[in-house]
């Protein structure tokens, strides 16, 4: 009996470095992979969002000259790249690219009576600079989206718009990044990584463009901002209708 055991477990023992060579040959594609992705990361990618940056110089009593400064230190710590939200009026403010007014606000501006059935948003452009490139991004996202615009001027601003829309809708539509704080940022020798949302309808002509302006830049990355890429709401709802027509 004791005979027999030995033989079971020299023949079992046998048996499991076979299936140990099998399995150690079945991963080595495994590990291969596993070794080509690996070394692909050797590399790494310091990316700053600027927006934060934005936020904080809101606080300081020279913003431009404090995100310069905060600009060239991070330069200096290793950051090279600065992810760039698309813009929005809060952050074309912040940057002291324009003022935001609402009604109320643009009457007292004005030294005018607004009509009380009107409840639009007033922008001033406070540079030539701003009026010449910040102006026509603002003028084509309103357009596209289907609010109107007209002219607005103020003895305070270089040019003005009024958005035929409450304020509080206005300052939430993304528009396409900042022109001027991109040709500011590569200046100082930053890569630039968009940020993109999924909040507006998907426009299949405008996003080539975007992409278009992106390559003109040099973009290599994109980061999407919430839960979904540009566009999949919208093909979600499409893959919805088709599954359940009617609803």
């Amino acid at each position: 009996m004791v005979h027999k055991w030995k033989r079971w477990n020299t023949a079992a023992r046998k048996w499991l470095w076979i299936l140990v060579v099998l399995g150690v040959a079945a991963a080595l594609p495994v590990g291969y992979d596993r070794l080509q992705t690996e070394s692909t990361s050797k590399h790494v990618e310091m990316v700053f969002d600027y927006r934060d940056l934005l936020d904080v110089a809101v606080y300081q009593s020279r913003p431009e000259d404090f995100v310069s400064e905060q600009l060239d230190r991070l330069k200096e710590a290793g950051v090279i790249s600065m992810a760039l939200y698309e813009s929005t009026l809060d952050e074309l403010v912040k940057s002291r690219r324009i003022a935001v007014y609402d009604g109320q606000q643009a009457a007292d501006l004005t030294g005018t009576t607004i009509s009380p059935n009107e409840n639009f948003t007033y922008i001033a452009f406070l540079n030539e600079a701003s009026a010449s490139t910040i102006k026509p991004v603002i003028e084509e996202t309103f357009t596209r989206i289907g609010i109107p615009i007209r002219p607005w001027s103020t003895d305070r601003a270089v040019d003005g718009l009024i958005l035929e829309t409450p304020r509080s809708n206005a300052v939430i539509k993304p528009m396409l990044s900042d022109p001027l704080t991109i040709e500011m940022l590569k200046g100082k020798g930053f890569n630039i990584v968009p940020r993109l949302s999924d909040s507006l309808p998907y426009n299949a002509a405008y996003m080539e463009y975007v992409m278009g302006y992106f390559a003109e830049h040099d973009v290599r990355w994109i980061l999407f901002d919430g839960d979904s890429a540009r566009g999949f709401s919208d093909q979600a709802e499409e893959k919805s209708s088709i599954i359940l027509p009617g609803c």
